[in-house]
């Protein structure tokens, strides 16, 4: 019996690519594993796969007969197809907004000038809802992502018109767009964009569950919160989700929505020379990038280029006007468009903006934490956000010129430097009053004051606590009730709250 040719097992942080034969040098005296013990996944279909030395001692891995899912691509076209890669696989971004009724919007990119007259329009039909939105091309932005509301009932496909374009806009906005599974669709919690079938997911950054039954936890490194409710042919919930640590039973947990969660996502960063970044569009000026890859993603070039590969970095060839570069696995996971043209150098005197609830942060000694946790930074041009907890880096993320980066669950300790090419341009140490500790007393008086129903709690409980490094006396408080064994049903969702929010809601 031939072998599957893409199965992952769970390890060290990450779904591992492997092979039937690794597995019988490793373990030689295992005969077989079934698809229930999870272990083993096809990362084509996302279904768990059993391992066997088979009759004649050739291991193999192979899809079960009780599978849900029967149309995995190597059942269909045999063992070792790897499906092909299409540049228009590449989705158009689809955002949830969550203020006040849930409702979403279809992001159209920008696209070259000469696709476009002064009488075109796009038409975006739902079929699933037997509904259109219609959208002169006077109301798209120049240079940047135009988000065009879709409504408030989600759709399961959105099918995209475009009327009075030249030929070759299909390139840039395919007609079929995948909307909302009720089965499980997932969106960045920051951005609110819709996560694409088999994206990268990592611990302690939230996410939003669009589904209709409610997630069930496999183990307490999740913590899942009610959102909302979406009220339409079927009746969606929307759920905060955020993963505590990497563990199997988290990984699991997000397979089961096909989500991959990996603790090295898969990116692709250009790193020389200088550009200019907007949501998936690239502006620079020379004949050449340095682009830097991590993950295990491949990166794809359209129109075919050459490229010279030095370890992680790539060095693409730009010499054509336009340039799409994706990267993925069997799916696009993400994509941008190069566009050669003139890039400003100039960073003198940067203007940059950092904003607490629309109230300007200066740089220096903070001693009052924002509000909700949360800041917002805008820069004109490219740079990067370092973030450091006690004095330990935590975080590094690029900053897109123009566009608004959000940083959450800001903490004492915590300090937010922000960097152009080199040079630190502002940084913001949040450091707590010593003589003023009325956040952590009022949060220990709640929880000291939770009565009602107690529950027994497991040790990995205590692993909440890690979030609560400048507040001691609380964590000491749950390292107490992990002594205990119990816990106030109350308290413990109160933490959760504070966990995922920054406060009690």
């Amino acid at each position: 019996m031939p072998s599957l040719t893409h199965v992952c097992l769970w390890d060290d942080n990450h779904w591992e690519r492997v092979t039937a034969s690794d597995i019988a040098k490793s373990h030689p005296f295992v005969e077989t594993v079934s698809a229930s013990s999870k272990l083993f996944m096809c990362e084509l279909c996302g279904q768990y796969v059993f391992y066997s030395k088979g009759k004649k001692r050739i291991p193999c891995f192979g899809h079960s007969s009780g599978e849900m899912i029967k149309d995995c691509p190597e059942r269909t076209f045999g063992y070792g197809y790897t499906p092909p890669y299409d540049e228009k696989q590449h989705e158009l971004p689809l955002k949830i907004n969550l203020n006040g009724i849930v409702s979403f919007s279809l992001g159209l990119i920008c696209v070259p000038d000469n696709l476009l007259e002064k009488n075109t329009y796009v038409e975006i039909n739902l079929p699933g809802c037997n509904s259109s939105f219609k959208y002169l091309s006077d109301r798209l932005l120049i240079n940047q992502v135009t988000y065009l509301s879709v409504g408030n009932i989600p759709s399961e496909k959105y099918e995209l018109t475009t009327y009075n374009a030249s030929p070759g806009i299909e390139q840039y906005w395919p007609t079929k767009i995948k909307g909302i599974d009720p089965t499980g669709t997932w969106f960045d919690a920051q951005t609110g964009k819709k996560l694409p079938y088999d994206a990268d997911v990592v611990i302690n950054k939230p996410y939003y569950l669009v589904v209709k039954r409610r997630p069930v936890p496999m183990s307490d490194d999740i913590v899942i919160q009610d959102v909302a409710n979406i009220y339409g042919s079927h009746h969606l919930k929307v759920y905060k989700v955020m993963a505590l640590k990497y563990s199997r039973e988290a990984a699991c947990f997000f397979l089961d929505y096909h989500c991959r969660l990996t603790d090295n996502p898969v990116n692709v960063q250009p790193i020389w020379p200088v550009y200019s970044e907007r949501d998936y569009l690239i502006k620079h000026s020379k004949d050449y990038m340095f682009f830097l890859v991590s993950g295990d993603g491949i990166m794809h070039l359209y129109p075919e280029n050459s490229k010279l590969h030095y370890n992680k970095v790539e060095r693409v060839n730009l010499k054509s006007r336009q340039q799409f570069i994706s990267v993925g696995r069997t799916h696009t996971l993400r994509y941008k468009y190069y566009w050669r043209d003139d890039v400003q150098k100039s960073l003198s005197e940067p203007v940059i903006e950092v904003t607490d609830n629309n109230n300007s942060i200066t740089s220096g000694i903070v001693d009052k934490l924002p509000t909700d946790r949360i800041i917002r930074i805008i820069l004109p041009y490219d740079g990067t956000m370092i973030r450091k907890e006690n004095g330990i880096i935590t975080e590094k993320r690029a900053v897109k010129a123009e566009e608004q980066t959000t940083v959450y669950n800001i903490g004492w300790g915590t300090i937010i430097s922000i960097f152009i090419g080199l040079d630190c341009i502002w940084e913001a140490n949040f450091e707590k009053n010593k003589n003023e500790s009325e956040d952590e007393e009022k949060l220990l008086k709640m929880l000291q004051s939770c009565s009602g129903n107690m529950i027994d709690i497991p040790h990995s409980i205590g692993s909440l606590a890690h979030h609560f490094k400048n507040y001691p006396k609380i964590r000491q408080w749950i390292y107490q009730c992990v002594r205990q064994g119990r816990m106030p049903e109350k308290a413990l969702k109160m933490i959760k709250c504070y966990v995922v929010n920054g406060k009690v809601v």
